[in-house]
Parts: C-alpha cells; sequence; structure tokens
C-alpha cells in the first residue's frame, strides 16, 4: 500500500474518531457548544474527501484551523475546571469525581483536536509536496494564454510608466504614446 493510501486511511479513520466523539461529547457531557464546534469540523472534513479524489486542500486547512481553535478551547475549559476543583474544599468533597471527569474528558477531547489538526497539517503539507513534484516547479500555459498574459503584463507596465509621469489626462496620455497606431474594427 503506497503512503497516499495509508494517509487517506488514518485520514478516514481519524476522521469516524472524531464523529464519535461529537456524538458522546452531545449525548454524554450535554455540550452542545462544544459538539457544534466538533460538527463543523467534522462537516468540514466529510466536505474535503467529497471534493477531491483525495481531500480538498481549502477544507483539510480550515478543518485543522477549526480543531486546533477547538483544543485551544477544550484546554482553557479544562483549566477552568481545575483550577474551580482546587479552590474550594467543598468540591474535593463532594463533586470531585464529576469534575474531575470533566476536566479530564475536555483534556481528551483538547487532545484529539490537537491530533487531528497535526493530522490536518500533514496531510495538507503531503499534498502540496506531491503537487510540486508533479509540476516540476513549471506553469504550462497555452499560446493563447501567454499572449493574453503577455498584453496584460505590458498593458500594466504602461499604466505604471504613466502613473508616474504624472500625465493629467487620458489625452495627454494618449498624445504621449510612442507606438504605432492601429486603428480598431
Amino acid at each position: 500500500m503506497d503512503d497516499r493510501r495509508k494517509l487517506k486511511l488514518w485520514y478516514i479513520l481519524a476522521l469516524v474518531v472524531l464523529i464519535v466523539l461529537t456524538i458522546v461529547r452531545l449525548k454524554t457531557f450535554k455540550d452542545p457548544h462544544g459538539a457544534l464546534l466538533l460538527t463543523l469540523v467534522d462537516f468540514l472534513a466529510v466536505l474535503g474527501l467529497c471534493f477531491d479524489h483525495d481531500y480538498d486542500m481549502q477544507c483539510c486547512k480550515n478543518c485543522g484551523i477549526l480543531s486546533f481553535i477547538g483544543a485551544a478551547l477544550d484546554v482553557s475549559i479544562s483549566i477552568e475546571l481545575f483550577s474551580k476543583a482546587s479552590m474550594s474544599d467543598a468540591a474535593l468533597t463532594e463533586n470531585f469525581s464529576k469534575t474531575s471527569i470533566l476536566f479530564l474528558a475536555h483534556l481528551v477531547y483538547a487532545l484529539v483536536e490537537l491530533a487531528w489538526a497535526l493530522l490536518c497539517y500533514y496531510v495538507c503539507r503531503q499534498a502540496e509536496v506531491e503537487i510540486w513534484n508533479s509540476s516540476d516547479g513549471v506553469l504550462v500555459a497555452t499560446q493563447e494564454e501567454a499572449r493574453i498574459y503577455g498584453a496584460a503584463l505590458q498593458w500594466t507596465e504602461r499604466r505604471h510608466v504613466s502613473s508616474t509621469q504624472g500625465y493629467g489626462s487620458a489625452k495627454e496620455a494618449a498624445e504621449s504614446f510612442v507606438g504605432t497606431a492601429v486603428k480598431l474594427p
């Protein structure tokens, strides 16, 4: 099995784990906001798989960014839960197990989301390397595309020169044109 297929398999397996964790987060922990963010991550990952033959790079980048943000939010929630639990002595005796479970759950979610963000980064990096290696660093254009690009580049250079010379109007710019006149049809 080549590297690309292995990477796609890992991507799909990690996506299935992320979808399961999203459902667990919504049903068990009653956390609709965190589950909504994970649902967006899942949705982007599924879209990325559907758009391209392997994975769409833009969806993968956005999915990784959202996952990283979710991991940062979960870390902040777990720090908040830890500080609340350690601040009050009553919490240690009564609600310690519930607070510690929530703390560990948010910590696990943060680690999973961070791992997903790193996987997305790796997938995007491999896709960029693959695209760069397949193109040999050369952009190929047809003769017509090269002609259009050349004309647009010359027009931009002329506009830049005329704007630096300080022509006050289009008439002055046309009168100072040194090329041959061509009558348009």
